[in-house]
């Protein structure tokens, strides 16, 4: 009998903390989980990494043009931008151009092929390496990619 007043109390009180969310109040917090901006144009790479990323408990948006990848950066919306340099219609760099002292607070590592990425990223201004929290190159190991991300959020 006391296990079935309970199971009542209990799910009573669940029904009337999903009832007050409903209509706006807060009664008890929810994480946010980070959201993560995926600007690649390799539709098995952004797949892959999208997988891998929301497996693993993140919300996940994949950009294949540069230019969308700009748009979506700018709107605020995002804790990290994964930045492959070689997009259409606008390359990585550009992006991180635009980016420049407009979304301080975003995030950036770059996933690329172009071997050169590394030296060009030496050569760039302070505000766009402030940004910058790793330059991966393709082929890599997810885990490693994995371990970069959940060592920016922890």
């Amino acid at each position: 009998m006391v296990e079935l007043q309970l199971c009542v109390v209990i799910l009573t009180t669940i029904w009337w903390c999903l009832t007050l969310r409903l209509y706006g109040f807060m009664v008890f917090p929810i994480p946010r989980r980070r959201r993560i901006l995926i600007a690649e144009d390799e539709p098995r790479i952004s797949s892959f990494l999208e997988r891998g990323l929301q497996r693993n408990g993140y919300d996940t948006t994949v950009a294949s043009r540069g230019d969308c990848a700009l748009k979506l950066a700018l709107s605020g919306d995002f804790d990290l931008l994964l930045l492959d340099i070689g997009l259409p219609f606008k390359d990585g760099w550009e992006i991180l151009e635009s980016l420049k002292g407009r979304n301080s607070s975003l995030r950036v590592i770059i996933v690329t092929a172009q071997e050169s990425a590394g030296d060009r990223l030496e050569q760039a201004e302070s505000s766009i390496k402030s940004m910058i929290i790793d330059c991966i190159t393709k082929p890599f190991r997810f885990n490693t990619l994995l371990n970069q991300i959940n060592a920016q959020f922890s």
